[in-house]
């Protein structure tokens, strides 16, 4: 376990210095981007510890158990918003760039990985920026993986976070 996690840390290291150059192509059942998803879970989780002002014993206990949870949210991560953002590709942005966008280990790899944008908005100060760094990170996936080039890789990236945030708001107006 203390190996894997370091070569996730490793792996998430060597993402940061070159995004997509090296893609996973070996993902058994999405096993290792369930990992780096819950490692990143596991930041953000950590960040958000640092970042509170509550009672200490509440925040321990907070932290306790969202590190219990990580496995899970990774596993969210990856299937859900993985699966979403493949849906997405397949159907609607694949007839925007007018080619096949039908690859679903790499539409969970650039899920995966805008997650890192997650991780920065963690902190209260860098919210607007981890949202930056969220959709830089899938231009940059939908460029180097998918092989489109970066204007179109632009506008299906912002048309999938309209729709995101759009689909979100109305979740929340519904709900209150």
């Amino acid at each position: 376990m203390k190996t894997q996690i370091i070569q996730t840390l490793i792996l998430l290291f060597d993402f940061i210095k070159n995004p997509f150059a090296k893609p996973i192509e070996y993902a058994e059942n999405d096993k290792a981007l369930v990992f780096i998803a819950s490692v990143l879970a596991g930041l953000i989780v950590i960040l958000r510890f640092l970042n509170t002002s509550e009672n200490i014993l509440v925040s321990i206990v907070v932290l306790f158990i969202g590190l219990l949870l990580t496995p899970l949210l990774g596993i969210l991560i990856v299937s859900v918003k993985g699966s979403i953002f493949d849906f997405y590709l397949k159907y609607i942005a694949s007839r925007i760039v007018k080619c096949p966008l039908n690859n679903t280990l790499k539409a969970k790899q650039i899920a995966t990985f805008s997650t890192i944008g997650l991780v920065v908005s963690s902190v209260p100060f860098l919210s607007v920026i981890g949202f930056i760094i969220g959709l830089i990170i899938e231009i940059l996936g939908l460029q180097r993986l998918f092989k489109i080039e970066l204007k179109k890789a632009i506008t299906v990236s912002l048309i999938y976070q309209l729709i995101y945030l759009a689909v979100f708001q109305v979740i929340i107006y519904f709900l209150v």
